[in-house]
């Protein structure tokens, strides 16, 4: 009998993906390239690991900027529209939940990029990841506490 185990996380453990002793295993993955190990300080092809780990929370840093913005702009669009033609409203307080979510997650992922301290690139490059990922956290954070008074005193304003 053949078993098949696909192991997309780096933490799990071979036992918990049914590996066992005299299993046949297959690695497939990709190899660090001699230029990609050269940028590293450690020049040690483990270090490109931690930084391909980085690099895939920036990217979806990146993608939540353009989201952000989208945010930003659904926030100006509701401030200029009257109060009952707000059908917006309940799309854009989501939108800023799941940025919130989005960006926790990325949070956590950089967290779980645990660089030994002879990985100086790594190291440095998830600090700066970690410092962006606060960052759009605090604008977003800011942004929906806006957003919240806007809607809050609009409702004090109607019931007037």
């Amino acid at each position: 009998m053949q078993y098949l185990a696909y192991i997309k996380d780096d933490n799990a453990t071979l036992i918990g993906s049914g590996i066992h002793e005299g299993s046949l295993v297959h690695v497939i993955g990709d190899t660090a390239n001699r230029e990609e190990i050269n940028q590293t300080a450690s020049k040690n092809p483990e270090e490109v690991g931690y930084l391909n780990r980085v690099s895939k929370a920036m990217e979806i840093l990146d993608n939540a900027k353009l989201k952000i913005k989208e945010f930003e702009d659904a926030i100006s669009e509701l401030k200029s529209m009257p109060p009952q033609q707000r059908e917006k409203q309940n799309k854009t307080q989501e939108l800023g939940i799941y940025l919130t979510e989005i960006l926790m997650q990325a949070l956590i992922s950089l967290d779980a990029v645990d660089c030994p301290p002879e990985f100086q690139t790594a190291r440095s490059s998830r600090k700066e990841a970690v410092k962006k990922c606060q960052l759009l956290m605090d604008h977003v954070d800011s942004l929906r506490s806006e957003l919240k008074q806007y809607v809050s005193l609009e409702d004090q304003q109607q019931r007037l």
